[in-house]
């Protein structure tokens, strides 16, 4: 029961490389769908400036159109031959009331002209964003694909090795002791330090202890379910 103390520990250690491996594995994805993301979201923002530039460039051709149109009254105020002073005066107000709409309105049209500049400048900004973003995506890519392989041949060399310690184990001692890795975060087989299970840092039975130190089977924390080996020396 010694050797198959021994057996688990080392087992348990190549578990975590395993464990370590299969998350980069996970993760390897990730990053380019995080980077096609932000290109997707990129693009769209583009569009929704560029349809945002072509409403404001209408808006502007509505506002030159009015300004036409106040001209266009203001010439034909000018062409009213009255020497009436009330009349005279009434169309010098009405002139600079047109004026004051003319002004308001090439007001609006450089308001306009200043959120086309800031869309314009926003989109040639994103065209740099997306060129970067798109040389990283080929590179990610290209990682992936030189890496991926790699690190699948490592993985399953490791789960072979895992197997090999193991050999002579009883199945029903590997499947438990796979299914605590699984429940205890890499964690199947702890030292019995004084008292105390090292995993969880409960008390544990004398009874108990007793028999862990004997080696004679494999015992397990009646807390945490972790199996139990007895260290002489203390964790530091």
């Amino acid at each position: 029961m010694k050797n198959s103390i021994a057996q688990l520990i080392k087992a348990q250690e190549i578990q975590k490389s395993i464990n370590n491996l299969k998350k980069e594995i996970e993760l390897m994805p990730l990053k380019r769908e995080e980077i096609i993301n932000k290109i997707d979201k990129t693009e769209k923002n583009n569009q929704s400036a560029e349809v945002e530039i072509t409403a404001i460039e209408e808006e502007i051709v509505q506002y030159k159109k009015q300004i036409d149109k106040k001209n266009e009254e203001i010439k034909d105020l000018d062409l009213i031959d009255d020497d009436d002073l009330k009349s005279k005066n009434e169309r010098e107000e009405k002139r600079k009331d047109l004026s004051m709409q003319i002004d308001n309105f090439n007001k609006k049209i450089e308001d306009c002209e200043e959120k086309k500049h800031k869309k314009i400048k926003s989109i040639s900004s994103d065209k740099i964003t997306l060129e970067t973003l798109k040389a990283e995506l080929i590179k990610e890519e290209k990682y992936i694909e030189e890496n991926k392989q790699k690190k699948l041949d490592e993985l399953a060399s490791l789960e072979i090795k895992k197997k090999e310690i193991l050999e002579g184990i009883t199945q029903d001692i590997i499947d438990k002791f796979d299914r605590i890795i699984v429940n205890k975060g890499d964690i199947a087989i702890v030292p019995v330090y004084k008292n105390y299970c090292s995993g969880c840092n409960m008390i544990l039975p004398f009874s108990l202890i007793n028999r862990v130190k004997a080696q004679k089977e494999i015992i397990f924390c009646p807390y945490c379910s972790r199996m139990l080996y007895y260290e002489e020396e203390e964790i530091v």
